[in-house]
């Protein structure tokens, strides 16, 4: 799979850096200035993310970018505590959570469809032929091995359950310890958009909810 373009994030950086008479205006809200910076500048520095093999130095690169967006939004030096300023915006780090949950929906989406299909056999790594001596290379399917704690024969069994699999995608992508983004994501949503979110790990709320 692919490796990922480093060349996203800095055209994510640039268009960031666009924003800068924006960050500047104190006029103009920080909850205002996020939405912006979710919507003009996280998608292009996401974009193709399905396909990256994901190490530990990119998780960092990912996080490092997602603290300086933030800071520019507050117009804070890089010595800012990063405590200090996800309590100040008031959100959570959630950039390379997305990239999780983009990576294991694709997935999901990959292996449920029916015949032979090119990119289920370069997922599972079944493509005839042999690699070169050495230690093999981190491969795409050991991100998604790693993130659900599964091996590749149960992948293959859990996500013929469209709807199995999305409770597994959203207990891996928002951890139990991040209750922050949860509480702040319950009371932006609507009544009917509760039940719809928490259909998968309690079926029967939705229906409660439904009748009320």
């Amino acid at each position: 799979m692919c490796q990922g373009n480093p060349g996203k994030a800095v055209k994510g950086q640039g268009i960031s850096s666009s924003l800068k008479n924006v960050c500047k205006n104190h006029s103009i809200s920080v909850s205002t200035k996020i939405w912006l910076l979710k919507t003009l500048v996280w998608p292009v520095a996401t974009c193709g993310c399905v396909g990256w093999t994901t190490r530990k130095a990119k998780e960092t690169r990912i996080s490092a970018f997602e603290m300086k967006s933030l800071r520019q939004i507050l117009w804070v030096s890089w010595m800012a505590k990063n405590e200090w300023v996800l309590e100040t915006t008031g959100v959570d780090r959630s950039l390379f959570a997305t990239v999780k949950q983009r990576k294991l929906s694709h997935f999901g989406h990959i292996l449920r469809r029916s015949g032979d299909c090119l990119e289920k056999e370069v997922i599972q790594v079944t493509i005839p032929g042999s690699r070169t001596r050495g230690r093999p290379k981190m491969a795409w399917i050991n991100n998604i091995t790693s993130w659900t704690g599964l091996p590749l024969c149960q992948l293959l069994e859990r996500t013929r359950d469209r709807v199995q699999w999305r409770m597994i995608v959203h207990s891996v992508t928002w951890s139990e310890d991040d209750d922050k983004h949860t509480c702040i994501t319950c009371s932006a949503i609507s009544k009917p958009d509760l039940a719809f979110s928490f259909n998968f790990s309690f079926c029967s709320i939705k229906y409660h909810w439904a009748k009320s």
